[in-house]
Order: structure tokens, then C-alpha cells, then sequence
């Protein structure tokens, strides 16, 4: 099975509600976040330098890990210890999800 790997630099940004607007001729329209289109495109550009040549077919597995710059409220030295040792993970908004 052929690995495909590559790192997203920066921090991970969440995808925003879509947002709603209007044309002028009155029809509504939905579209992205300037922050949340921004990153997807860094994202895509990142992801094409690594495509391969051919198109997979049969199944594959997306494996993703985030890290997350630890928040003021947690740089004490007895939580930054339980950070280290794994115990303590970040519970806030965004979920994992938004993250995908």
C-alpha cells in the first residue's frame, strides 16, 4: 500500500458557517468565510504537490493529527505538566470535525 504524507504548516483553522449574502439582482447566495477559504486553498495547494500521478481506486484510509497551540488559561506549571504527559487535551470549540 503506497503512503501519501505531507504536513499543513500554521495553525489549523476551522471551517465557519457559510455565510449568506446577496446579488444585485436579489438572489441569496452562500459562500465561505475569508479565513476558513483561505486555509482550504493553502490546504489544496499543499495536498497537489503530493498527488499522485494516477488516481487511487479500491479503498483508502485519512489519517489526521492537529496540533494546537496551548491557550494562555493552560500555561500554568501543573497543567503544562499534565499537558506533556498527555492527560489533558483540549475540550473547546472547534470540534475535530470542523477541523476535517
Amino acid at each position: 500500500m503506497k503512503t501519501i504524507l505531507f504536513e499543513i504548516m500554521g495553525n489549523p483553522v476551522a471551517q465557519g458557517r457559510p455565510r449568506a449574502g446577496k446579488t444585485f439582482t436579489g438572489k441569496t447566495v452562500l459562500y465561505d468565510p475569508a479565513k476558513s477559504r483561505d486555509f482550504k486553498q493553502y490546504v489544496r495547494l499543499v495536498a497537489a504537490q503530493r498527488a499522485p500521478k494516477k488516481l487511487i481506486s479500491g479503498p483508502i484510509t485519512l489519517s489526521v493529527d492537529f496540533y494546537r497551540p496551548i491557550p494562555k488559561n493552560l500555561q500554568t506549571k501543573p497543567k503544562l505538566k499534565l499537558i506533556e504527559q498527555g492527560l489533558l487535551l483540549p475540550t473547546s470549540k472547534p470540534d475535530v470535525d470542523n477541523y476535517v
